[in-house]
């Protein structure tokens, strides 16, 4: 018997993947192109996200609820402390109308070590 959980992802990242299809065969839709750039800095991938999810005017609970995860998790990519699985990612990125391509590049870095992590 599959775990739920897995069900679940393997589900979005099915539909994510249908969707996709459809978007390359018809005329694209616009997609956002998240800032890199703040005061000189780059943006870290949980910046990325928590700007995307306020400017949707999504709670951390809701875009859970939508990629099937639970709310702390959200919390613990946008304070760097974890990153999506690649169907999560993917998921993420359609339902924020992120560029695939940033995001990954963002969530490929390493997440930052700090004292109470160390």
């Amino acid at each position: 018997m599959i775990p739920t959980a897995v069900v679940t992802a393997r589900t979005a990242a099915r539909t994510v993947a249908a969707k996709s299809r459809s978007i390359v065969c018809r005329s694209p839709t616009p997609v956002i192109q998240p800032t890199l750039v703040n005061n000189g800095r780059r943006r870290s991938f949980g910046e990325i996200i928590h700007d995307a999810r306020s400017d949707a005017d999504l709670t951390q609970q809701q875009l859970a609820d939508r990629l099937g995860v639970r709310q702390s998790t959200v919390s613990a990519w946008e304070k760097e402390v974890a990153r999506p699985k690649t169907a999560v990612l993917v998921a993420l990125a359609d339902e924020l109308g992120l560029d695939l391509h940033t995001i990954t590049v963002a969530a490929a870095k390493p997440i930052p070590v700090t004292a109470d992590r160390a």
